[in-house]
């Protein structure tokens, strides 16, 4: 299969008040979605390809520099299976994130461990808020617990959640392709 880059020009009859002729710069792409197809081509379509766009565009490096790369190499030891390479790539970021996944578990158990001393310390100062409070503070540092050492490691993690869901949402390989019981992988 040729692949053809056209480039074409269109007459439009427009009622124009001051000017007697306008550029309008208008490109138009008909092809697949194909990410290294389109930015082969140099002419900046690739940014058709929704890899974060709009409140999600912050994960648009990571599905460009990390997720396509890592991917593409996974698939080609997967012997051609897009389902077993999805479930690679699955297993190699669960990896990747499993020292930030343990963190928030610990601390998650730390702080469930000092739960019974935390109401000891609200039945000993009652409605005291700022007293509980410096003395959660104290058993916190004493036990060495960071209160936000749960929740800091989980919202590293959500980028990289967003970067797949806009991944596998755009990748126009995945069309058509069956993997054990789901027909298309796309859907």
């Amino acid at each position: 299969t040729s692949k053809t880059v056209l480039q074409s020009t269109a007459m439009m009859k427009l009622q124009l008040p001051v000017q007697s002729s306008v550029t309008v710069p208008f490109s138009i792409l008909y092809g697949p979605a194909d990410f290294k197809m389109l930015k082969h081509y140099d002419m900046r379509f690739e940014k058709l390809i929704n890899l974060g766009q709009g409140a999600y565009a912050f994960v648009r490096p990571i599905n460009r520099f990390v997720v396509i790369p890592v991917f593409d190499f996974v698939r080609s030891f997967s012997a051609g299976s897009l389902g077993l390479a999805i479930a690679l790539l699955t297993i190699i970021i669960r990896l990747v994130i499993s020292p930030l996944t343990y963190s928030s578990y610990l601390s998650g158990a730390k702080m469930k461990v000092l739960r019974p001393e935390i109401a000891k310390l609200r039945e000993k100062y009652g409605s005291d808020q700022q007293q509980i409070s410096v003395e959660q503070m104290k058993l916190f540092r004493e036990a060495g617990v960071n209160p936000l050492g749960g929740c800091i490691p989980a919202l590293l993690q959500i980028p990289i959640f967003f970067a797949l869901y806009s991944f596998f949402s755009s990748t126009i390989t995945l069309r058509g392709q069956s993997f054990l019981w789901a027909p298309d992988l796309s859907a």
